[in-house]
Order: structure tokens, then sequence, then C-alpha cells
């Protein structure tokens, strides 16, 4: 086997290794952008928007808490406290309202772990598939 040939190889070996082993970080806006997501597939099949005041409220009714019974958000597949709501990548629960009937707001409260402060991660989602 020609020398560069067979450092190829090893470079390639040593890349793969590198990238199987590593941490790999979801970051908060990621599971903002989930969220929605499952929110989305709700609205495409119900058409409707429903009353919720509580992160807990919201994602029950999401994961199959409806009249049809059908899961839209599979909890497992989020990072969840020992309350059993979603968190941050700092491990802190979302917050998520609907400030108006048509949109949704997702609201971290970043690194210092305040909300309302400037480091705040806000996803405002406005009226959703043409509601």
């Amino acid at each position: 086997m020609k020398p560069f040939t067979l450092c190829l190889l090893v470079l390639s070996a040593l890349l793969l290794n590198a990238a199987c082993f590593r941490e790999i970080r979801v970051t908060t806006k990621t599971r903002e952008m989930n969220i929605r997501s499952d929110y989305e597939a709700y609205l495409w099949s119900k058409k409707d928007f429903f009353e919720f005041h509580s992160q807990k409220e919201f994602t029950s009714r999401l994961s199959g808490n409806n009249p049809p019974g059908v899961c839209y958000m599979v909890m497992n597949t989020y990072p969840l406290d020992q309350d059993g709501l979603i968190i941050d990548e700092w491990g802190r629960p979302f917050q998520i309202s609907r400030p108006e009937k048509t949109s949704l707001e997702i609201r971290s409260a970043g690194r210092d772990g305040k909300f309302d402060t400037q480091d705040d991660i806000v996803t405002l989602h406005p009226r959703v598939n043409g509601h």
C-alpha cells in the first residue's frame, strides 16, 4: 500500500473515531424548533387552537391528551426535568405560552436562569398554516 493511501486511511479512521465519540450538543433553539414542529403537526391535522396555561397543559395535549387521543409530541425524545417539563440546554424548564390566539411563544431563561433579562432566548411563532 502506498504511504499516501495509508496516511489517508489512518486519518479517516481518526476522524471517524472523533465523530462517533463526540458529544452532540442540542441547543435551546433546536429544542424550540422541535416543540414548534410538534405544535404545527397538531394544527395541520386538527386545524384549531387550544387553550393552555402552562407547559404541562400544552405538552399533555400534544402528547395524546386530546379528543382523538393522537400523539403529536413524544415526550421521551425531549430532555425533561424531575417534574416532566421540557428543559433548555441549561437544565431549566421552558415557558410556553400563547400571547395571542394565533401565536406561540417559547421562552428560555438563558444562561443566567432568570426570565425577562437580556439573555432570554425567545421564539415567537406567529400564525401558523394560514390560520
